[in-house]
């Protein structure tokens, strides 16, 4: 006689089921983003989308009208089941800091896993059929499955293996403690079996789900609690790295930032937890960190680099950074601890000095140190153009008088007013430059013909003839100027300064307040003694 087969609600396990599958996804979603794409964050979350695909698909096999609908469903939760001990092999090889170790091994388990989805998919070698249970249809292992339970457990004994291994040789401290949750953890997924049982025609009531769930949000803590704790020890005691004025950054192999101490914090202007799991290249105005960090992870060295970080908009800081690599027993990269001191005062005195140097104090016109380097370019690069530039060199016209007669707090502001129409005249590509007392120096690169020079000084002129107004006062000054042309006129510096100073004191001798090339006092001079 049939057994009667009392119904129950199908809602009754698929939604449970299906709220454990999305919850599983999210937590392994969270992960992921929150390690930013870690090898261990990278596995968890394989992890937890096979068993998110294996706990959606049974979610709706539970609540399959027909025979036929609850078979589909079954074999599509195959996309995941044959994954679910590799990937959790995977994530305790990463975790525990042994995945190059176990790299071949890993590659046959998940061409294993491949295998048996597509022969359990694809045929009914596996699955002979449907069991159908007072709580729901429930798939049929046929003796063929033993092959997949044999490689199932196997792998899955393997996981707990490598923790209880790892956990024998691990020293008294955060790792033991944290490969022991490891262990526990795996232990509570073992309950996770009951699922297997009514497969072969126990009426089982399938909750595995439920210790499945409590395995992942153990693991999820576990992963963002626990992950940095091994490597933070060796480098400082945390009362040091608290109190240190330097930024101390830690950084896992692909430049993602694990560990800031408070120093950090306050430089980037974020907390310490915003600084964790973020980029450090973010923070660097620095387009070759990258690169420089590829160089340092491949056994390269940094120290005294100096780089600029964004701080929004208030002035940007200077930071001389130097950083070496911590490397496992396989000898690869397994973080990066860096060490910045922030020298934003001393480059801006640095600045000041060499600004001081090359600059006149009292306009801030650059001096005649600053214009030989400029015109000594200039001359190179009109030598290899074949072009011209041109040299004036302005003295202003009575100017000791009014020195003298005003005061000399009032020719400084004259200077001032007569440096800024100067240097409303030129372009940005030319310079000018006070070379001592009302002494003007003006560089003038890449003119056609001696017209662009004569256009200028004349404009000079005649800005130089409208009245300051200084103090109260309103008076006028005038200007001589003598211009040199090269290759005409001399083809180094010194020359030309020289040839363009003659041609000024020419002007000075012929009435002043005008302008005069070097060429036509030459030949002046040339006719006088003919």
């Amino acid at each position: 006689m049939d057994t009667q087969i009392i119904p129950v609600s199908p809602y009754l396990l698929s939604t449970p089921t299906f709220v454990a599958a999305v919850a599983i996804f999210l937590m392994g979603l969270l992960a992921f983003l929150r390690e930013r794409f870690s090898m261990v964050s990278a596995a968890f979350f394989c992890m937890t989308l096979f068993l998110a695909i294996y706990y959606i698909a049974f979610s709706q096999m539970y609540r399959a009208a027909t025979e036929d609908a609850a078979l589909k469903w079954a074999k599509a939760a195959y996309l995941g089941v044959p994954f679910i001990p590799t990937a959790a092999y995977h994530f305790a090889a990463a975790a525990l800091g042994i995945y190059e170790k176990h790299r071949k091994g890993l590659v046959v388990t998940w061409m294993l896993s491949f295998l048996f989805s597509a022969v359990i998919i694809g045929t009914d070698t596996v699955i002979g059929g449907m069991f159908h249970y007072r709580w729901s249809y429930y798939p049929k292992y046929s003796a063929w499955s033993i092959p997949f339970l044999v490689f199932f457990f196997s792998v899955t004994a393997l996981s707990l293996y490598l923790y209880v291994s790892e956990y024998r040789k691990a020293s008294d401290g955060a790792q033991k403690h944290r490969i022991r949750l490891f262990i526990v953890n795996t232990a509570i997924a073992y309950a996770g079996v009951v699922d297997f049982i009514p497969k072969f025609g126990i009426s089982a009531y399938p909750f595995g789900y439920l210790p499945m769930f409590i395995f992942v949000g153990l693991s999820l803590n576990i992963v963002v609690r626990y992950f940095l704790v091994d490597i933070t020890p060796a480098f400082a005691a945390k009362e040091i790295i608290d109190i240190m004025d330097d930024v101390l950054l830690v950084l896992d192999h692909k430049g993602i930032i694990r560990l800031a101490n408070p120093a950090g914090a306050r430089l980037f202007g974020c907390t310490e937890n915003e600084l964790k799991g973020k980029p450090a290249g973010i923070f660097f105005d620095d387009p070759l960190f990258s690169e420089r960090f590829d160089v340092l992870i491949g056994g390269g060295t940094l120290r005294n680099y100096e780089v600029s970080i964004r701080k929004g908009q208030s002035a940007p800081s200077t930071l001389s950074l130097a950083a070496t690599v911590k490397r496992d027993k396989e000898g690869k990269p397994a973080a990066v601890i860096c060490i910045a001191r922030d020298i934003s005062e001393r480059k801006r005195m640095e600045e000041a000095i060499k600004h001081q140097a090359y600059h006149d104090s009292l306009t801030g016109l650059p001096n005649r140190v600053l214009f030989a380097d400029h015109l000594a370019l200039a001359l190179r690069q009109v030598h290899y153009h074949e072009g011209k530039l041109a040299v004036m060199f302005l003295d202003l016209d009575t100017f000791k008088s009014i020195n003298d007669t005003l005061g000399h707090a009032f020719g400084d502001k004259l200077l001032q007013s007569v440096a800024a129409r100067i240097k409303g005249c030129i372009r940005g590509t030319d310079t000018v430059a006070r070379i001592g007392g009302d002494e003007f120096i003006v560089l003038l690169p890449y003119i056609v013909q001696e017209r662009d020079a004569a256009m200028v000084a004349g404009k000079i002129l005649s800005l130089m003839k409208e009245p300051y107004r200084i103090e109260g006062c309103e008076i006028s000054v005038t200007a001589s100027i003598g211009i040199s042309i090269c290759p005409d006129d001399g083809e180094d510096g010194e020359t030309l300064m020289k040839n363009a100073d003659s041609a000024m004191y020419h002007v000075k001798e012929r009435g002043r307040n005008n302008y005069a090339f070097f060429s036509a006092y030459r030949e002046a001079g040339a006719a006088a003694r003919e």
